[in-house]
Protein backbone atom coordinates (compact mmCIF):
# COMPACT_ATOMS: atom_id res chain seq x y z
CA UNK A 1 0.00 0.00 0.00
CA UNK A 2 1.49 3.38 -0.98
CA UNK A 3 2.42 5.98 1.60
CA UNK A 4 -0.26 8.66 1.71
CA UNK A 5 1.58 11.97 2.05
CA UNK A 6 -0.25 15.27 2.55
CA UNK A 7 1.79 18.24 1.32
CA UNK A 8 0.48 21.47 2.79
CA UNK A 9 0.62 24.92 1.21
CA UNK A 10 -0.60 27.26 3.98
CA UNK A 11 -1.26 30.18 1.67
CA UNK A 12 -4.17 30.47 -0.74
CA UNK A 13 -2.34 30.48 -4.07
CA UNK A 14 -2.93 27.48 -6.32
CA UNK A 15 -0.08 28.73 -8.53
CA UNK A 16 2.30 28.42 -5.58
CA UNK A 17 0.95 24.92 -4.94
CA UNK A 18 1.84 23.99 -8.52
CA UNK A 19 5.34 25.40 -7.96
CA UNK A 20 5.64 23.30 -4.80
CA UNK A 21 4.43 20.24 -6.71
CA UNK A 22 7.04 20.73 -9.42
CA UNK A 23 9.72 20.88 -6.73
CA UNK A 24 8.62 17.94 -4.60
CA UNK A 25 7.29 15.36 -7.07
CA UNK A 26 10.74 14.48 -8.51
CA UNK A 27 11.94 13.53 -5.02
CA UNK A 28 9.08 11.18 -4.17
CA UNK A 29 9.41 7.46 -4.75
CA UNK A 30 6.87 5.25 -6.54
CA UNK A 31 5.65 4.04 -3.16
CA UNK A 32 4.41 7.53 -2.23
CA UNK A 33 0.97 8.88 -3.10
CA UNK A 34 1.09 12.67 -2.65
CA UNK A 35 -1.88 14.95 -2.13
CA UNK A 36 -1.35 18.70 -2.37
CA UNK A 37 -3.53 20.90 -0.16
CA UNK A 38 -3.93 24.66 -0.56
CA UNK A 39 -5.39 26.59 2.37
CA UNK A 40 -8.73 27.93 1.09
CA UNK A 41 -8.63 30.78 3.62
CA UNK A 42 -4.92 31.50 3.24
CA UNK A 43 -3.43 34.76 1.96
CA UNK A 44 -1.93 34.93 -1.56
CA UNK A 45 1.50 35.32 0.04
CA UNK A 46 2.14 34.58 3.71
CA UNK A 47 3.76 37.37 5.71
CA UNK A 48 5.83 36.59 8.80
CA UNK A 49 3.51 38.54 11.11
CA UNK A 50 0.51 36.46 9.99
CA UNK A 51 1.99 33.01 10.58
CA UNK A 52 0.46 32.30 14.01
CA UNK A 53 -3.07 33.06 12.83
CA UNK A 54 -2.46 31.13 9.62
CA UNK A 55 -1.37 28.08 11.63
CA UNK A 56 -4.62 28.10 13.60
CA UNK A 57 -6.65 28.50 10.40
CA UNK A 58 -4.92 25.62 8.63
CA UNK A 59 -5.08 23.35 11.66
CA UNK A 60 -8.84 23.81 12.03
CA UNK A 61 -9.42 23.14 8.32
CA UNK A 62 -7.21 20.03 8.31
CA UNK A 63 -8.64 18.33 11.41
CA UNK A 64 -11.21 16.23 9.57
CA UNK A 65 -8.75 14.75 7.06
CA UNK A 66 -5.69 14.03 9.22
CA UNK A 67 -6.71 10.39 9.57
CA UNK A 68 -6.53 9.91 5.79
CA UNK A 69 -2.74 10.34 5.62
CA UNK A 70 0.40 8.61 6.87
CA UNK A 71 2.73 11.62 6.89
CA UNK A 72 2.64 15.39 6.47
CA UNK A 73 5.00 17.88 4.82
CA UNK A 74 4.57 21.61 5.38
CA UNK A 75 5.81 23.44 2.29
CA UNK A 76 6.41 26.84 3.85
CA UNK A 77 9.91 28.14 4.55
CA UNK A 78 9.25 29.62 7.96
CA UNK A 79 9.08 28.82 11.65
CA UNK A 80 5.46 27.76 11.27
CA UNK A 81 3.53 26.61 14.37
CA UNK A 82 1.43 24.26 12.24
CA UNK A 83 4.28 21.74 12.43
CA UNK A 84 4.07 21.44 16.22
CA UNK A 85 0.26 21.62 16.20
CA UNK A 86 0.10 18.65 13.84
CA UNK A 87 2.80 16.73 15.71
CA UNK A 88 0.77 17.01 18.90
CA UNK A 89 -2.35 15.80 17.10
CA UNK A 90 -1.24 12.90 14.87
CA UNK A 91 0.89 10.94 17.32
CA UNK A 92 3.68 8.92 15.71
CA UNK A 93 2.93 9.99 12.14
CA UNK A 94 5.82 12.03 10.69
CA UNK A 95 5.29 15.78 10.38
CA UNK A 96 8.06 17.68 8.60
CA UNK A 97 8.55 21.35 7.77
CA UNK A 98 10.81 22.30 4.87
CA UNK A 99 12.57 24.95 6.96
CA UNK A 100 13.63 22.50 9.65
CA UNK A 101 14.47 19.86 7.04
CA UNK A 102 16.74 22.20 5.10
CA UNK A 103 18.67 23.25 8.21
CA UNK A 104 19.21 19.57 9.04
CA UNK A 105 20.35 18.92 5.46
CA UNK A 106 22.83 21.80 5.67
CA UNK A 107 24.34 20.40 8.87
CA UNK A 108 24.84 17.04 7.17
CA UNK A 109 27.06 18.49 4.43
CA UNK A 110 29.20 20.81 6.56
CA UNK A 111 32.72 19.93 7.55
CA UNK A 112 34.10 21.07 10.93
CA UNK A 113 34.52 24.87 11.10
CA UNK A 114 32.33 25.40 8.02
CA UNK A 115 29.15 27.49 8.13
CA UNK A 116 25.89 27.72 6.25
CA UNK A 117 23.65 30.68 5.44
CA UNK A 118 20.08 31.18 4.24
CA UNK A 119 19.00 33.24 1.24
CA UNK A 120 15.36 34.22 1.63
CA UNK A 121 12.70 36.45 0.11
CA UNK A 122 11.61 39.53 2.09
CA UNK A 123 13.58 41.42 4.72
CA UNK A 124 10.99 40.65 7.41
CA UNK A 125 12.02 36.99 7.25
CA UNK A 126 15.66 37.67 8.14
CA UNK A 127 15.17 37.99 11.90
CA UNK A 128 12.34 35.44 11.84
CA UNK A 129 14.54 32.72 10.31
CA UNK A 130 17.65 33.65 12.30
CA UNK A 131 15.69 33.25 15.52
CA UNK A 132 14.27 29.99 14.19
CA UNK A 133 17.72 28.52 13.55
CA UNK A 134 18.90 29.50 17.04
CA UNK A 135 15.77 27.95 18.56
CA UNK A 136 16.25 24.81 16.49
CA UNK A 137 19.97 24.27 17.11
CA UNK A 138 20.58 26.09 20.37
CA UNK A 139 22.80 29.16 20.53
CA UNK A 140 26.18 27.41 20.95
CA UNK A 141 25.75 25.25 17.85
CA UNK A 142 24.17 28.06 15.85
CA UNK A 143 27.10 30.35 16.70
CA UNK A 144 29.56 27.75 15.45
CA UNK A 145 27.98 26.75 12.14
CA UNK A 146 25.34 29.32 11.14
CA UNK A 147 26.31 32.62 9.50
CA UNK A 148 22.89 34.22 9.14
CA UNK A 149 20.07 35.12 6.77
CA UNK A 150 20.09 37.52 3.83
CA UNK A 151 16.98 38.64 1.97
CA UNK A 152 16.81 39.12 -1.79
CA UNK A 153 13.63 41.17 -2.06
CA UNK A 154 12.21 38.67 -4.53
CA UNK A 155 8.41 38.51 -4.38
CA UNK A 156 5.57 36.64 -6.02
CA UNK A 157 5.41 39.28 -8.76
CA UNK A 158 8.93 38.28 -9.83
CA UNK A 159 7.77 34.78 -10.81
CA UNK A 160 6.26 35.98 -14.09
CA UNK A 161 8.34 35.07 -17.13
CA UNK A 162 8.78 38.72 -18.07
CA UNK A 163 10.17 39.44 -14.59
CA UNK A 164 12.86 36.73 -14.58
CA UNK A 165 15.51 39.32 -15.42
CA UNK A 166 14.49 41.36 -12.39
CA UNK A 167 14.58 38.25 -10.18
CA UNK A 168 18.09 37.47 -11.43
CA UNK A 169 19.26 41.01 -10.66
CA UNK A 170 17.78 40.85 -7.16
CA UNK A 171 19.48 37.51 -6.55
CA UNK A 172 22.82 38.96 -7.66
CA UNK A 173 22.38 41.81 -5.17
CA UNK A 174 21.44 39.29 -2.47
CA UNK A 175 24.58 37.22 -3.07
CA UNK A 176 26.77 40.35 -2.96
CA UNK A 177 25.09 41.34 0.30
CA UNK A 178 25.66 37.86 1.74
CA UNK A 179 29.34 37.89 0.81
CA UNK A 180 29.78 41.42 2.12
CA UNK A 181 28.09 40.58 5.40
CA UNK A 182 29.55 37.16 6.13
CA UNK A 183 32.67 36.94 3.99
CA UNK A 184 33.67 34.00 1.85
CA UNK A 185 33.52 31.31 4.52
CA UNK A 186 30.10 29.95 3.58
CA UNK A 187 30.10 26.31 2.49
CA UNK A 188 26.36 25.78 2.03
CA UNK A 189 23.35 27.96 1.28
CA UNK A 190 19.77 27.03 2.08
CA UNK A 191 17.38 28.31 -0.57
CA UNK A 192 14.95 29.76 1.94
CA UNK A 193 11.66 30.48 0.24
CA UNK A 194 9.17 28.53 -1.84
CA UNK A 195 9.13 31.16 -4.60
CA UNK A 196 12.93 30.91 -4.89
CA UNK A 197 12.63 27.37 -6.23
CA UNK A 198 14.34 27.07 -9.60
CA UNK A 199 16.57 30.10 -9.06
CA UNK A 200 19.66 28.12 -8.05
CA UNK A 201 21.34 28.87 -11.43
CA UNK A 202 21.04 32.60 -10.69
CA UNK A 203 22.76 32.10 -7.33
CA UNK A 204 25.49 29.90 -8.79
CA UNK A 205 26.19 32.41 -11.54
CA UNK A 206 26.31 35.29 -9.06
CA UNK A 207 28.75 33.37 -6.86
CA UNK A 208 30.98 32.56 -9.80
CA UNK A 209 31.03 36.21 -10.84
CA UNK A 210 32.06 37.26 -7.33
CA UNK A 211 34.45 34.45 -6.39
CA UNK A 212 35.51 32.89 -9.68
CA UNK A 213 34.36 29.67 -11.37
CA UNK A 214 36.15 27.23 -9.06
CA UNK A 215 34.99 28.75 -5.76
CA UNK A 216 31.50 29.27 -7.14
CA UNK A 217 31.21 25.60 -8.06
CA UNK A 218 32.17 24.52 -4.54
CA UNK A 219 29.15 26.13 -2.88
CA UNK A 220 26.54 23.54 -1.88
CA UNK A 221 22.92 24.56 -2.37
CA UNK A 222 20.28 22.99 -0.14
CA UNK A 223 17.05 22.33 -2.05
CA UNK A 224 14.24 22.97 0.43
CA UNK A 225 11.85 20.55 -1.28
CA UNK A 226 14.36 17.74 -1.66
CA UNK A 227 15.31 18.18 2.00
CA UNK A 228 11.66 17.92 3.02
CA UNK A 229 11.02 14.78 0.97
CA UNK A 230 14.18 13.11 2.31
CA UNK A 231 13.25 14.01 5.89
CA UNK A 232 9.82 12.41 5.48
CA UNK A 233 11.39 9.20 4.12
CA UNK A 234 13.93 9.09 6.95
CA UNK A 235 11.22 9.64 9.56
CA UNK A 236 9.17 6.77 8.14
CA UNK A 237 12.16 4.42 8.21
CA UNK A 238 12.60 5.12 11.92
CA UNK A 239 9.01 4.15 12.73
Amino acid sequence: MPLRLLIINPNGSSAITQLIKSGIDPHLGPDTLPTYWTCPDGPPALQSQDIDQNADTCFFLLLDILGDYDAFLLACYAVHPLVSLLQARVGSKPVVGIFEASVDAALRVLQPSQRFAILTTGEAYEKHLEAGVVRLLGKPQADSCFAGVVSTGIGVHDLAEESRGTAKEKMEVGVKKLLGKYGHGIAAICIGGVILFGMEPFIREAYQEQLGPKAGQQIIFIDQFEAGAVAVRNALRKK
